[in-house]
């Protein structure tokens, strides 16, 4: 009797799973009709399901590709602890968004309620966030003919309980150590009411090698806030250590 091979069985009720995750949830994010009633604590399970359907079967994919001559892969161990930047962060606020965090704002959808929601949102995720530390796995890949690097992230913030995935878009090798840029997807965060989606943003992180030790450390900024003598906004301290060769 001839042996059944599971594996196309496996992928194609994979692909079917994901396939219907997606279209569940897109409907209940974009209201149609036939799932305009599904709440938002079961949009938010099916949300994380989709994430980590996605970023499972991404960096499956990738960790099974075989070698590729002219390419140098690296693992590593990516650590931030986040330090309490809440004060400094509200003191760069304008007023008008500062008004934001102490007045009952409108939710009929007008640029004034967009903008308020995405300076509440920020806010619930640094206190979700502040003197935790977020955890994450990156894979390197260096071209061998530029030096330069790009990559794949999985990264779990302290305020959630599932990864997101990240792409390296850039990096090189300095006398210091590395500098890395990411680029951070868009993420789910609880609210007191419900929950909301935080937008992609690009970090920049220069890593400086630490003496007798496969790790970096760095500093991770605020991609936007300033402090009030105008320097870039520290928001964790950070470290990348490597697993593999």
């Amino acid at each position: 009797m001839a042996a059944i091979n599971f594996v196309p069985i496996f992928y194609t009720v994979f692909l079917f799973i994901f396939c219907l995750t997606a279209i569940v949830t897109l409907g209940g994010i974009l209201k149609w009709k036939a799932f305009n009633k599904i709440h938002d604590k079961y949009l938010k399970v099916l949300f994380t399901a989709l994430l980590i359907e996605l970023v499972g079967a991404v960096m499956l994919t990738y960790q099974s590709l075989p070698p590729i001559q002219g390419y140098e892969v690296t693992e590593y161990r990516w650590l931030n602890d986040y330090v309490d930047y809440e004060d400094a962060w509200i003191s760069w606020l304008s007023d008008s968004q500062r008004q934001c965090l102490t007045h009952n704002n409108p939710s009929d959808g007008s640029e004034a309620s967009v903008a308020c929601k995405e300076i509440t949102t920020e806010l619930a995720a640094i206190r979700k966030s502040v003197k935790r530390t977020g955890k994450g796995d990156v894979l390197l890949v260096k071209d061998k003919s530029t030096g330069r690097y790009r990559g794949l992230v999985q990264y779990t913030f302290p305020d959630a309980g599932a990864p997101i995935s990240m792409e390296v878009l850039d990096g090189k090798k300095t006398k210091e150590g590395l500098n890395l840029t990411f680029l951070q997807s868009i993420r789910i965060v609880d609210l007191q009411k419900g929950t909301a989606v935080r937008r992609s943003v690009t970090l920049k992180i220069e890593f400086t090698k630490e003496s007798d030790s496969e790790a970096f450390k760095g500093f991770l900024f605020h991609s936007r806030a300033k402090t009030d003598s105008g320097k870039p906004l520290l928001i964790a301290n950070s470290r990348l250590i490597r697993v593999s060769h």
